[in-house]
C-alpha cells in the first residue's frame, strides 16, 4: 500500500483588537453596536509552495519517505494541538484537500453584535484569526473583558498536520508538484523522467 507522509506546516491564532471602550467615568450603562465580518480564503500558490518546502526538508533529512515519479495530494488536514478549530477554519482547510481550478477560494458574511458595558467599568473586545500558508481566516469567535490582554497572549504558534497521499491522477491543479524536481534535487529521479 503506498505510504501517506505526514508533515507539518506552521500556523498561529491571533487576537485583533475590536474596540476598547471605557465607561468608568459614567453612572450608566451603554450599549455598542459593532459590525464584523467573517471570512475566510484559501490561495493555492502560497499553499503549495511551503508545503513543497516542507516535504523537501523532510526527505532531504530522512524524517519522510516519498515515492519516486509519484504525485501527492493533500488527504487530510488539521490544526494540531491549541484551539478547537472553528467552522470557518475547518471550511478553509477542507479547501486544500480538493482539485482546484481557482487560485484563490473565499467566503465571507457580515454579522452585527450588541456589547453592553455597564456603568463605571470598562469593556475590550478581540477577535480571533487563523493564518496558515495561503489562509486566513476571520472567524466568529470573539471574546470580551475588562481589560486588555497580555502581549505574549496575543499570538499561539501552532502546528498544522498534513498527511499527504499519492494521486494517480490530478488534473487541473497545481497542488503537490513536489515530486519530479524534488527527486532532481535529491539526486534520486532519472533526468529524462517525465512526471505526470
Amino acid at each position: 500500500m503506498p505510504s501517506k507522509p505526514t508533515i507539518n506546516i506552521p500556523g498561529r491564532y491571533v487576537w485583533r483588537l475590536i474596540f476598547d471602550h471605557d465607561n468608568s467615568g459614567n453612572a450608566g450603562s451603554i450599549e455598542r453596536t459593532t459590525e464584523i465580518q467573517i471570512s475566510w480564503s484559501y490561495t493555492s500558490q502560497k499553499f503549495n509552495e511551503t508545503v513543497t518546502s516542507s516535504a523537501k526538508k523532510l526527505a532531504e533529512s530522512g524524517r519522510v519517505e516519498l515515492e519516486a515519479g509519484a504525485s501527492y495530494g493533500v488527504a487530510s488536514i488539521n490544526v494540531k494541538v491549541g484551539y478547537e478549530a472553528s467552522k470557518e477554519i475547518s471550511n478553509a482547510l477542507q479547501e486544500t484537500t480538493k482539485q482546484q481550478r481557482e487560485e484563490t477560494v473565499s467566503y465571507s458574511r457580515k454579522e452585527t453584535r450588541k456589547y453592553t458595558i455597564g456603568a463605571h467599568s470598562k469593556l475590550v473586545a478581540y477577535r480571533r484569526f487563523f493564518e496558515c500558508a495561503g489562509v486566513m481566516v476571520e472567524e466568529d469567535i470573539v471574546i470580551t473583558r475588562p481589560a486588555a490582554l497580555p502581549d505574549n497572549e496575543l499570538v499561539k504558534e501552532v502546528p498544522v498536520e498534513l498527511m499527504l497521499e499519492p494521486q494517480t491522477f490530478i488534473k487541473a491543479i497545481k497542488v503537490m508538484a513536489i515530486l519530479y524536481n524534488l527527486f532532481c534535487q535529491l539526486g534520486t529521479a532519472e533526468t529524462n523522467q517525465k512526471f505526470i
